[in-house]
């Protein structure tokens, strides 16, 4: 099922092109990213999905429908930074968000222990650390049980153990089967916690899909042994290498299909190789990231 569904969505401030037609789907289940420097239109894309920001041009729709308010209880969003009363607790202040939202207060011990802060929950919201005012949020924003959660550089500005806890509470709730759809420029995460991404700059789609996609660097080993003279001559007899170059203490080798690295290894033991180092080539999100901003 697609969750949301946006055709040559466009908005300018002025003469400030902030989107220019973004064409997106998003598929249930997914954890996707929009990814970008700031700038890019990472915001201002979850603000017209979400109806704060009016689109110049473009349309969207939610869950294959026709859009309409009702649609709004499925969703829940963190867009800015946690806003609430310093002085009631994180109880009260999700009792306020329940009446809001039209909300029994049953469901606030549920969202409470899915944040981890069921023991936090009596405590004044100003006693917090900026990790748990997060969670809070995100709590706020699940209450309902919403099908899509929206969050909008999530761990901004938090320490290295707050970016730690909210990528596991990020990975818990996407297991549960709710599709996530989160604005982020911290690429590192991005790769950790997300299944798809498309990548934003200056308000252009440059590149969408899986991250898988995005990360794979091809057919590649990395490969060494005590000869490398040896390890290269014999490396360059296997039909399918299409590919070789040094780096750092290694060899580099490309294949033309996917190798078996276990065969590779026990033909070379054969041969009397021993390899003392043999793995596979991985590329980073941040890498692939930069090389398509290079060549925009």
């Amino acid at each position: 099922m697609n969750i949301i569904e946006t055709t040559g969505l466009s908005k300018s401030y002025g003469k400030v092109h902030a989107l220019n037609n973004l064409s997106l789907t998003i598929r249930q289940g997914e954890v996707f990213a929009l990814l970008g420097p700031n700038g890019s239109g990472k915001t201002t894309t979850l603000g017209i999905i979400l109806g704060v920001i009016f689109q110049n041009n473009g349309t969207y729709r939610w869950f294959e429908e026709e859009n309409h308010y009702s649609q709004r209880r499925k969703i829940g969003a963190v867009l800015e930074m946690p806003n609430f009363y310093p002085y009631l607790s994180g109880t009260n202040n999700l009792k306020i968000a329940s009446d809001i939202k039209g909300i029994d207060y049953s469901d606030i011990p549920r969202v409470l222990r899915i944040v981890g802060l069921e023991d936090r929950g009596k405590h004044r919201f100003r006693t917090y650390s900026y990790g748990m005012k997060q969670r809070l949020a995100i709590a706020s924003a699940l209450l309902g049980n919403p099908s899509v959660l929206i969050l909008d550089e999530p761990t901004n500005g938090l320490d290295p153990q707050g970016i730690a806890e909210i990528r596991e509470l990020i990975l818990r709730i996407a297991a549960e089967g709710i599709t996530i759809v989160l604005a982020s420029h911290i690429l590192d995460e991005v790769q950790k916690v997300c299944s798809h991404v498309a990548v934003l700059n200056k308000g252009n789609l440059i590149f969408k899909g899986s991250v898988k996609e995005m990360t794979h660097p091809g057919y590649t080993l990395e490969m060494a042994s005590s000869d490398m003279t040896l390890l290269r001559k014999t490396i360059l007899e296997i039909p399918e290498v299409s590919g070789i170059e040094s780096e750092s203490e290694h060899w580099l080798v490309s294949f033309s299909s996917e190798p078996d690295a276990g065969i590779i290894n026990s033909m070379l033991h054969n041969k009397g190789i021993l390899l003392n180092h043999l793995s596979r080539r991985t590329k980073s999100l941040e890498s692939h990231f930069l090389d398509l901003l290079k060549k925009q």
